[in-house]
């Protein structure tokens, strides 16, 4: 693994996991 790797992880974890809560949220409310 490089150094370069892992701050695009944490970045792409930054993004993905709103993203996800959100349609979660969004799923919730819609039921």
């Amino acid at each position: 693994m490089s150094r370069g790797e892992i701050p695009c992880l944490r970045i792409g974890r930054r993004i993905l996991i709103p993203k996800v809560a959100l349609e979660r949220l969004l799923d919730g409310a819609g039921q």
